[in-house]
């Protein structure tokens, strides 16, 4: 794998994600220290961010290829894509207590999204 960008714990899942410059992410198993999977059928180019929503066991990831991707960890291909942008996402947050993600793009374009319908 490339340039690793970002990563996070998935502590109710037992699993470490990382992201990368070649647009693949490492789905890791904290138990045993060894890759579990690998999604790599979402993005197009680097990946620049990962969030979790504990609530909905989701991991999203954002990057070079402008768009937000919504993934169930277990399974290789993105369940969503969040179109909008058209730069860079640089930043992604969830609002806990909330059904909201937002990402922020390079051009300081902010979006604010509904995790329920995804819109």
């Amino acid at each position: 794998t490339d340039v690793v960008t970002d990563m996070l714990v998935m502590p109710d899942l037992g699993l470490l994600v990382t992201s990368s410059m070649d647009a693949k992410i490492m789905v890791w198993d904290l138990g045993v220290h060894t890759p579990r999977r690998t999604l790599n059928a979402g993005h197009k180019k680097g990946i620049y961010a990962l969030a979790y929503i504990p609530s909905q066991r989701y991991l999203l990831s954002a990057g070079y290829d402008h768009y937000c991707k919504v993934w169930n960890p277990m399974i290789e291909e993105p369940l969503f894509t969040m179109h909008g942008h058209t730069n860079v996402i640089a930043g992604l947050e969830v609002v806990l207590g909330s059904n909201r993600v937002m990402t922020a793009d390079v051009d300081g374009v902010v979006k604010v999204w509904d995790i329920r319908n995804f819109s």
